[in-house]
């Protein structure tokens, strides 16, 4: 089993024109990366950084695919990876026409429970400042 989600690193801003490191969700200048931790807690892999404004769900299928045998949680930024990887577990959205049910808020919730484990492997790298502070080393778009 895959546990994946993605998280942000502050970046000095780019000197070039264009914006492709600027994320509207963090409003300034980023880098994102993408943790996959197995189900006991450990680091599988760590991608490389791209640009702030690429999509989580770009990040994953510049990847290596999991094989598609395991089990793979991701979050709500990841809908479609079905497509993609079959065994793939996500969070049900509330939609106007079609509330969701009790059995699907028990569903998130199980899910939600399980995928804190990525969340508090991202924070304790934030912690000790592995992802922290601002890059300001040179990048190449």
């Amino acid at each position: 089993m895959l546990i994946i989600d993605a998280t942000e690193q502050e970046i000095e801003c780019p000197k070039h024109k264009g914006k492709p490191y600027y994320s509207r969700k963090k409003k300034g200048n980023t880098m994102k990366t993408e943790v996959r931790i197995n189900d006991k807690g450990r680091i599988v892999q760590v991608s490389k950084s791209y640009p702030g404004s690429v999509h989580d769900f770009k990040v994953f299928k510049h990847q290596i695919l999991p094989p598609q045998d395991s089990k793979v949680l991701v979050d709500s930024g990841y809908h479609g990876i079905y497509r993609d990887h079959k065994k793939s577990v996500y969070p049900y959205k509330n939609t106007k026409c079609q509330k969701i049910t009790s059995v699907v808020k028990d569903h998130n919730t199980l899910l939600a429970k399980t995928r804190i484990k990525v969340e508090n492997i991202i924070h304790n790298i934030q912690t000790f400042n592995i992802l922290a502070h601002k890059y300001r080393n040179q990048r190449k778009i």
